[in-house]
């Protein structure tokens, strides 16, 4: 079985797992939320090209990522990217979706991307986005653009990340050898020396 292969069966896996209602709750993503981030899909889609290719110069400028994307091809990067961003702003999170960003997460950490570099590069395809939205909207409308954004991307920061989490803790106790449970004599009861 290939890499490929075994990384979407894992996700799969770990997609089961997932409670998304819970974590709607605990983001507080509800129909508000989902509102305004469907309000921009307009936006999203007229700027996610440009925000793409900012996002890769950003990502030239540092030697680990750079090694990171030798090799890889970018178009087809991009494309996903596209995709992703697309399909979170319309709201389309369901399994699949959850699925989705767990092989994205367990993609990134099979190749070793640091979690920091991840997020960073997070951090910065989320200022890109909330520096159009302030660009674009009077400042309450922003605000309340920016909070939905920040939750949506919350949301996906944490299933992502939970594959690396979950993969990680695996591989580690996996090399802690078990041990097998010691049986112990029972010691004579405490007798108080005689004075």
């Amino acid at each position: 079985m290939d890499q490929a292969t075994k990384l979407t069966q894992r996700a799969a896996y770990l997609a089961r797992r997932v409670d998304l209602q819970a974590r709607f709750a605990r983001f507080q993503i509800d129909s508000t939320t989902k509102a305004n981030l469907h309000q921009l899909i307009p936006l999203l889609t007229k700027e996610i090209d440009q925000i793409i290719v900012r996002f890769y110069n950003y990502l030239e400028q540092f030697s680990e990522t750079r090694d990171i994307l030798k090799g890889h091809d970018i178009a087809r990067l991009r494309l996903s990217q596209r995709r992703h961003w697309l399909r979170l702003f319309s709201c389309e999170l369901d399994n699949d979706y959850v699925h989705s960003a767990l092989l994205i997460g367990l993609a990134h950490y099979h190749r070793q991307v640091a979690p920091q570099t991840y997020l960073a590069a997070y951090s910065f395809f989320q200022s890109e986005l909330l520096r159009t939205i302030i660009s674009r909207h009077n400042s309450l409308e922003a605000a309340a653009l920016s909070i939905s954004i920040n939750k949506l991307i919350m949301l996906d920061v944490s299933i992502t990340l939970n594959a690396y989490l979950i993969d990680a803790f695996a591989i580690v106790t996996a090399k802690i050898p078990r041990k097998k449970p010691e049986v112990r004599q029972a010691k004579a009861p405490y007798t108080r020396p005689e004075d």
